[in-house]
C-alpha cells in the first residue's frame, strides 16, 4: 500500500477479501478495526454513505448504512456501482453513470440532488445529495462518491420556507392594515434607525419625506424636517431651532409617556405618542387632531369673542388688558389711551327699526372700529351697545387726534333697512400711565368720563380729570366707612331661597352681604370691590359666614330644615394662608357640618397666576366634604379643562343667559347645552335670576335641577327667611309644601 501525506491511501491489492484489504488511514497510524468503527460512526452521524472506485465499476471501499440511506442492502463480497445504483430509477442511473465516467476520464467533480421514491425499503421516500470527486494517488485515479440523506434538512427547509411565507404574508397584511389607518406610524430600532413607517407618515411629514427612508437615523430625519420648515412654530433660521431640536431628540430617546402636540407646516395639528420598549425599540404614532383643534378654536373664539360683532367680549378684554398692565410695569415708557363708548339713543333704534336693524348697526360700528385701529389695539363689545378700546402708545400727546379719528369714523352716516342713520357716539377717555393704575380703576375712570360726556349733551368725548375726582372721593369715603362698619359688626346678610325644579321643595339659601350706611343701602356691586381693593374682603367674609352659620344653627335648633347654605367666596379668601383656620373656627362654634355648606366661586377665580394655589384650596375643601359651585358659568372665563381640573359639584347659569330665554335662540341653546354638559359631568345645575314663568318652564323642561330668582323669592332678611322656611317644610310624608307662587310647577 502506498500513501501520500494528507491523502487517502488505498491498498494495491484489490483481490481476495475486499473488507480485509481495503484500508483507510490518515497521517497518524490508527488500527484498522478502530478506524472502521470511527468511519461508520462518522457516516451515521452525517447520515451519509460513501464509496471509492477506481474503474467506475468495482467498489473498493464503502462506509455507512446503505439500508438507511438508500433503502437497499448490499450483498456480501464483491460490490459494484450497479449494486448501489439499483436504488434509483433508470433515468437517474444513466445520469450518474455519465457523471462517474466524466470524473474518471476528465477528473471533473459532480454533485446532484436526488429524490428517492417511497418503497418498502426506504419508507416514505427521501431526498439525497449525491456528489463525487477524483483524487490521484501514485498515478492512480480514484473516484470518491458520497450519498448524503438531506430528508430532514429538506423538511426543515420546507418548514422554514412555509414560516417565511407566513411571516411575509403577515407582514404584508400588517403593512396594508397600517397603511389604511389614518395615523402616521413609524418604528425605530435601538440604534434609532428607521425600520418601519406607513404611508401616512410621509403624508403627514411631507416636507421631511425625502429623508424618510429605512435605515435613516431619527436625528437626520428631524434635522431635515426642521431645515425644510416642517413645523409651524419652529423657524429654521432662528438659533432657538437647534435648542428645540435637542429637546425633541431628548424626548424621543427617553420615550416620554406624555403626548406631544405639534402643528405642521400644512396647518395640520398632530398629537404625537412615543413609546420605548424594554429592548430599546421606539414606536411613534401621530394622530391628526386638526378637527379637535379647530373645535377648540371655535369654542375659544366663542368664549372670548362677541358672537354678533366678532370683537372681544368683556371677560377676554379685561383679561388681556390686565395682562398688558402687568407687562407695562416692566416698561415705564409704555402708556396708553382707554376708551369706553356707547351709541346714543340705541334703544330707540331697536324700538323703531327692530332688533335686527339694531344688530346690523352694532356690526357696522364694529367693522368701522376695526378699520381705524391697529391689530395691536384691544377692541371689545362689553354688552348691549357698550364698547371698549385700549390703544397702547408711547406718547399720549397723540391720544386726542386718535380719539377724534375714531369718533369721526364711527359717526359717519349709514343706511340700514332703507333708513339713513347718523349714529351718535358718546365716549369716556382716560390716560393710562403711572404705576398705580389697576384694571377696575381705569374702567371706573373711563366710565365716569363717559357719564359726563352724556351729561354734556352726548355725541362727544370727555377725558377723565380732576373735575371728576368726586367719584373717587366717594370711593375713599366708603372705604373708611366700610372699615368702621366691619368693626361695629354692621354688615348684615340676606338669604335668597333655592328650590328644586323636580318637586318645588326648598333646598337651601344663598347668603348675600348687605350694608346700610347712613340710612342708605349700599349696593354689593359697589362695596364688595372696595372691600377687595382695601383688603377688607376677608373680614367681611368671616362676618357674613358667622352670621349665616348662627342663623342656620338657630333654625335647626327650632326643628326647621334650612337645607344648604351657599356662601359666595372671593379669590382673595381662597388665597389667604389662614383661610382654613378661620373656617374651622367658624364651624367649631356652630352646629354645622361641611356637607351643609356650599362655596360659590366665580369663573375668574379659576383663571390667573394663582390658579394652582386656588385649585389646591378647592381640592381640600372638596375632600373635607364642602360643596363647590361655579357661579356665573357661561360668561366666557372658564373652559372645559377647568371643569375637569377643579372639583366642581355645581354650575350656576349666569343670569344673562336666563334673561334671554325665549327671546334669544342662541342663549336658549347655550343654556340647554350647559345643563347637558353639567349632567354629563355628574354636576348639578342652578339657574339664577329667574323672573318669568316662561324662563321657569323652559328650565324645568330642560332638566335644570335648582332655581333661584325674584319669581321664586326676593332676598329675605333673617326674620323673613325664617317665615319662608316655616312655610316650606315638608309634610310628614315628605311632600313639599308652600304657597302656590313659590312652588315650581
Amino acid at each position: 500500500m502506498t500513501k501520500t501525506k494528507g491523502q487517502i491511501a488505498v491498498s494495491q491489492d484489490i483481490g481476495g477479501d475486499v473488507h480485509a484489504s481495503r484500508t483507510l488511514a490518515v497521517e497518524k497510524e490508527i488500527p484498522h478495526d478502530k478506524l472502521k468503527i470511527l468511519g461508520d460512526e462518522l457516516m451515521r452521524l452525517t447520515e451519509s454513505f460513501a464509496w471509492i472506485s477506481r474503474n467506475g465499476h468495482d467498489i473498493l471501499l464503502w462506509r455507512g448504512n446503505p439500508h438507511d440511506i438508500l433503502g437497499i442492502d448490499l450483498p456480501d463480497g464483491h460490490i459494484t456501482i450497479d449494486n448501489i445504483l439499483a436504488a434509483f430509477d433508470s433515468r437517474t442511473r444513466g445520469d450518474m453513470r455519465r457523471c462517474i465516467a466524466r470524473s474518471l476520464t476528465r477528473g471533473e467533480s459532480w454533485d446532484m440532488d436526488l429524490e428517492l421514491a417511497a418503497t418498502a425499503g426506504n419508507g416514505s421516500g427521501k431526498w439525497l445529495h449525491a456528489s463525487g470527486s477524483v483524487t490521484d494517488i501514485d498515478g492512480v485515479r480514484y473516484l470518491v462518491g458520497v450519498f448524503r440523506n438531506e430528508t430532514r434538512i429538506r423538511h426543515m427547509e420546507d418548514r422554514l420556507a412555509m414560516e417565511r411565507r407566513e411571516r411575509t404574508l403577515a407582514t404584508q397584511m400588517l403593512t396594508q392594515l397600517l397603511d389604511v389607518l389614518p395615523n402616521a406610524i413609524a418604528a425605530y430600532d435601538p440604534d434609532d434607525r428607521l425600520i418601519f413607517y406607513n404611508r401616512q407618515y410621509k403624508i403627514y411629514y411631507d416636507r421631511a419625506a425625502p429623508a424618510i427612508n429605512i435605515g435613516e437615523k431619527y436625528e437626520n430625519i428631524l434635522r431635515y424636517a426642521i431645515e425644510h420648515g416642517q413645523y409651524r412654530d419652529v423657524d429654521p433660521s432662528l438659533a432657538r431651532s437647534r435648542e428645540w431640536m435637542l429637546q425633541r431628540l431628548e424626548r424621543h430617546r427617553k420615550g416620554t409617556r406624555t403626548d406631544l402636540v405639534q402643528q405642521l407646516a400644512s396647518g395640520r395639528w398632530v398629537q404625537v405618542r412615543e413609546r420605548k420598549s424594554k429592548n430599546g425599540y421606539t414606536v411613534l404614532i401621530s394622530t391628526d387632531i386638526s378637527e379637535l383643534k379647530r373645535a377648540e378654536q371655535r369654542i375659544r373664539e366663542q368664549a372670548e369673542t362677541d358672537a354678533l360683532t366678532g370683537l372681544l367680549n368683556r371677560t377676554s378684554f379685561m383679561k388681556r388688558f390686565e395682562g398688558w398692565l402687568g407687562r407695562r410695569r416692566h416698561d415705564d415708557e409704555c402708556c396708553g389711551c382707554f376708551i369706553l363708548f356707547d351709541l346714543d339713543h340705541f334703544k330707540s333704534i331697536n324700538d323703531t327699526l327692530g332688533h335686527q336693524a339694531g344688530d346690523k348697526l352694532l356690526q357696522e360700528i364694529a367693522e368701522r372700529l376695526k378699520r381705524v385701529t391697529r391689530a395691536t389695539d384691544l377692541l371689545a363689545r362689553l354688552g348691549g351697545d357698550e364698547f371698549a378700546i385700549f390703544l397702547p402708545m408711547r406718547d399720549t400727546r397723540h391720544c386726542d387726534a386718535v380719539v377724534r379719528k375714531i369718533h369721526d369714523a364711527l359717526t359717519e352716516r349709514l343706511t340700514i333697512e332703507g333708513k339713513t342713520l347718523n349714529p351718535g357716539v358718546s365716549m369716556g377717555v382716560t390716560i393710562v400711565e403711572g404705576d398705580d393704575a389697576k384694571t377696575d380703576e381705569v374702567i371706573r375712570r373711563a366710565d365716569t368720563a363717559l357719564f359726563h360726556a352724556k351729561a354734556a349733551g352726548r355725541n362727544a368725548w370727555r377725558y377723565f380729570d380732576h373735575a371728576l375726582q368726586e367719584h373717587f372721593e366717594r370711593r375713599r369715603r366708603l372705604t373708611a366707612n366700610l372699615r368702621e362698619a366691619i368693626a361695629c359688626n354692621a354688615i348684615d346678610i340676606n338669604l335668597q331661597p333655592l328650590v328644586s325644579f323636580q318637586n318645588g321643595a326648598h333646598v337651601g339659601f344663598e347668603v348675600l352681604a348687605r350694608w346700610k350706611h347712613e340710612g342708605q343701602n349700599i349696593s354689593p356691586a359697589e362695596f364688595i370691590p372696595i372691600a377687595e381693593d382695601a383688603g377688607l374682603i376677608l373680614d367681611i367674609g368671616c362676618l357674613v359666614m358667622k352670621k349665616a352659620l348662627a342663623w342656620f344653627t338657630e333654625m335647626k335648633r327650632k326643628g326647621l330644615h334650612p337645607g344648604r347654605l351657599a356662601v359666595n367666596i372671593s379669590p382673595v379668601q381662597l388665597k389667604c394662608q389662614n383661610f382654613f383656620e378661620r373656617l374651622e373656627q367658624a364651624l367649631a362654634a356652630f352646629d354645622v357640618q361641611p356637607h351643609e355648606l356650599e362655596f360659590e366661586i366665580t369663573e375668574t377665580a379659576l383663571i390667573g397666576r394663582d390658579e394652582e394655589l386656588i385649585g389646591r384650596t378647592l381640592k381640600r375643601l372638596a375632600e373635607l366634604g364642602f360643596v363647590i359651585a361655579l357661579d356665573d358659568f357661561g360668561t366666557g372665563n372658564a373652559t372645559f379643562s377647568h371643569l375637569k381640573r377643579f372639583p366642581i359639584h355645581k354650575l350656576k347659569i349666569d343670569k344673562t343667559f336666563v334673561d334671554d330665554i325665549g327671546s334669544d335662540p342662541d342663549n336658549t341653546i347655550i343654556t340647554q347645552a350647559i345643563i347637558n354638559l353639567a349632567h354629563n359631568l355628574g354636576m348639578e345645575v342652578v339657574a339664577e335670576g329667574i323672573e318669568t314663568q316662561r324662563q321657569k318652564s323652559f328650565l324645568r323642561i330642560s332638566g335644570c335641577d335648582i332655581g333661584q330668582g325674584y319669581l321664586i323669592s326676593r332676598p329675605l332678611d333673617l326674620e323673613a327667611a325664617e317665615t319662608w322656611l316655616k312655610g316650606h317644610q315638608p309634610d310628614a310624608d315628605g311632600t313639599p309644601r308652600g304657597n302656590g307662587r313659590h312652588i315650581v310647577a
